[in-house]
């Protein structure tokens, strides 16, 4: 995602003036309650053992939503290089470690 971000803003440093909305995503769906798992299982495994509050989505929510990368890959020649589990997994690890280097509790 971050590469597709670069693309845009050399897009628009470039002098294009109008980009179209693009979906930075893989085309793949991942519900909010796998994300839930996924982010308890790093926890516990990082030794912070969390809980998961399940819901139902309210009318005015959105219950799910699949991006569709065509655009993306038409205007900007960007798609998604890896998983959202393995996206997933360095953005918590980033995050990690952004937070020792400022020696911040976990």
């Amino acid at each position: 995602v971050a590469a597709g971000i670069a693309l845009v803003a050399e897009a628009l440093l470039a002098g294009l003036e109008k980009i179209p909305t693009v979906h930075l995503t893989s085309g793949v769906g991942t519900t909010l309650g796998t994300a839930a798992l996924l982010a308890h299982e790093i926890a516990t495994r990082a030794g912070r053992p969390t809980k998961i509050a399940r819901a139902y989505a309210d009318k005015h929510e959105v219950s799910s939503f699949i991006g569709n990368p065509k655009r993306a890959a038409q205007k900007l020649g960007w798609s998604a290089k890896i998983s959202f589990d393995v996206g997933f997994r360095r953005l918590v690890k980033s995050l990690e470690d952004a937070a020792n280097a400022a020696q911040l509790p976990p």
